[in-house]
């Protein structure tokens, strides 16, 4: 273990971050941002080394409901915003970390995730001239798109300033002296249910995936250069390009899986219908549509891999189906990999990035026994994954096997963040304990391979 901080926050941690701007050297392992339910942030300094840990910055007075994400910003090494279930996204400089620099308003509910957007050209959202859109996922199952106008002093009131300062003002009155510093630039539907994740599509700026409560995964296109007004919101068949919605449980997260590391350029083609499949789950299916969900039921492998139990709560979620995987090619820059958190299981799918379809191409990677949290890549090119089950399993991406199977804290795990150097993993707890984790993991390998 690198460092250990029992205490870092006083309820669950819900997301971590490290900074992009700061790629520590030799034993110091850079700067970690954690987000909880205690309703603050805090940064942790963890360049001193090993063993080594300080929080050097508390972002707190201002969010009214526990902070679910973090993002710093892409370009400036001293933004950072927050996003939490008081309906809000406040704007942090890291300079002058006492108060919020600026907030973004008018979500109906919560805010769960927060992805940057580049603006590529005039037009494009940023009237404004930050350069990035932020693009976030709601618990009203909406989309939201805002152009981001950082303040040029970093705080953009004195008066601002000064309220922070011992005038006994409530957080809430506080919060309301806050500049605005977002305007909307797009908002659609995109489920019935909350949002838990969102993801560009590879080199895109209008391909969105997003992951939701409602068992699905759907891909969108991204309009925040046409006209928009408050009274034109999207709707679902809008924006859709394609629907996979035979999952039993919610879906947690998505990544795209950088490319190379799924191994047969068979499966991703579609060349090998029984090899794309999971292990002994049988044959992939097809459906003619569009792109919208007739995707047949197939679960037999992770029911197989979980010791053929049929509890409700094992096996994730029926194996959804998709569509030919025909001309979805990654070596030829047509093609990606997406993996999706459902429960306790990751299933993998392949995605065409031209159509915005899902195609046939399946793995699925069973072995936790509580639902994933987090994952991430190493620079072995493994996955790792972290459950609530309180472990990280290592996988091999070609053939979903386990590499090894790690115990982290005696809580559950809620959170984890790969360092950008990918020797540390940063992970969380339901109780606010943050350990970091040096990489590779240097216990033996399942089956003593």
């Amino acid at each position: 273990m690198f460092t250990q901080i029992p205490n870092a926050h006083s309820e669950v941690v819900t997301s971590l971050v490290f900074s992009p701007h700061v790629v520590a050297s030799g034993e110091g392992g850079g700067l970690l941002c954690s987000t909880s339910g205690d309703d603050t942030a805090a940064l942790w300094d963890l360049r001193a080394g090993n063993g080594a840990s300080q929080r050097v910055v508390h972002l707190t007075g201002h969010h009214l409901g526990p902070v679910n994400h973090a993002l710093f910003h892409p370009a400036d090494v001293n933004i950072l915003l927050t996003a939490s279930d008081d309906r809000s996204i406040a704007c942090w400089d890291l300079r002058r970390p006492e108060k919020a620099v600026g907030r973004i308003s008018g979500f109906q509910e919560g805010v769960n995730k927060l992805l940057w957007l580049p603006v590529l050209s005039v037009g494009c959202g940023s009237a404004m001239g930050s350069g990035w859109n932020v693009v976030s996922a709601c618990d009203d199952g909406h989309v939201y798109v805002h152009a981001l106008a950082l303040p040029e002093s970093g705080i953009n009131s004195t008066a601002v300033a000064n309220t922070a300062a011992g005038t006994g003002l409530t957080t809430a009155t506080d919060s309301t002296l806050v500049p605005v510093v977002g305007a909307l630039v797009d908002k659609f539907r995109v489920s019935t249910s909350t949002v838990n994740d969102i993801v560009l599509a590879p080199n895109s700026t209008t391909t969105l995936i997003t992951a939701s409560e409602d068992c699905a995964l759907r891909s969108w296109t991204l309009r925040p250069g046409q006209q928009f007004n408050s009274t034109a919101v999207g709707v679902l068949e809008d924006r859709l390009l394609a629907n996979l919605d035979e999952f039993e449980n919610p879906l947690n997260h998505i990544v795209v899986v950088p490319p190379g590391l799924m191994g047969a350029e068979s499966v991703a083609a579609g060349a090998d219908e029984q090899q794309a499949s999971p292990a002994g789950a049988g044959e992939v299916g097809h459906s003619g549509g569009g792109g919208s969900g007739a995707f047949s039921r197939l679960n037999a492998g992770a029911e197989e891999e979980n010791g053929g139990e049929d509890d409700e709560g094992d096996a994730g979620g029926v194996y959804p189906n998709q569509h030919s995987s025909a001309g979805i090619s990654e070596a030829a820059g047509t093609g990606c990999w997406l993996l999706a958190a459902c429960s306790e299981c990751v299933f993998g799918v392949d995605f065409a990035l031209r159509s915005g379809q899902f195609g046939s191409g399946t793995r699925a990677f069973v072995g936790h026994r509580d639902y994933v949290r987090g994952l991430e890549f190493t620079k072995e090119g493994t996955l790792l994954t972290v459950s609530d089950d309180s472990t990280a399993i290592e996988w091999n991406l070609s053939n979903t096997d386990p590499i090894r199977q790690v115990k982290l804290h005696e809580g559950m795990v809620m959170s984890s963040a790969l360092s950008p150097s990918c020797t540390l993993l940063a992970t969380g707890t339901d109780g606010g304990e943050i350990r970091v984790w040096r990489l590779p993991f240097e216990t033996e390998r399942m089956g003593g391979r």
